[in-house]
């Protein structure tokens, strides 16, 4: 797998309606994965409970005030066929992540929501 670009604590959620839980997450140029703990993040073969998407250039990211299960600071990665939504612990920390995913946006659109 290619070099990481970005990493560290996120709250997910894979639907509007499920439950954002506290991830390790690993963003490369073309996948990001979800792990239960930093550590599990070393393993090779990855762990089982490891959720992997792959991206490409059709995908945005959109970042709102809204709450997340409570949670603000939230934004979300929109591809075809999934949509995972992310809470951060703080403002900054949430535009480093949507910085760093618009980085490899060179042909799809973006969208601010604020």
């Amino acid at each position: 797998m290619d070099q990481r670009i970005k990493q560290g604590w996120l709250f997910c959620a894979f639907s509007r309606i499920s439950l954002a839980k506290k991830r390790w997450v690993v963003l490369y140029e073309n996948a990001i994965l979800f792990f239960l703990n930093e550590s599990d993040s070393l393993l090779n073969p990855l762990p089982k409970d490891c959720i992997k998407f792959e991206i490409n250039s059709d995908f945005s990211v959109k970042y709102q005030e809204k709450d997340l299960n409570n949670r603000h600071h939230r934004f979300r990665l929109q591809a075809p066929g999934v949509m995972i939504y992310f809470a951060a612990e703080t403002k900054s920390i949430a535009s480093d992540w949507i910085s760093h995913l618009r980085s490899g946006q060179t042909y799809s659109q973006v969208m601010d929501i604020e």
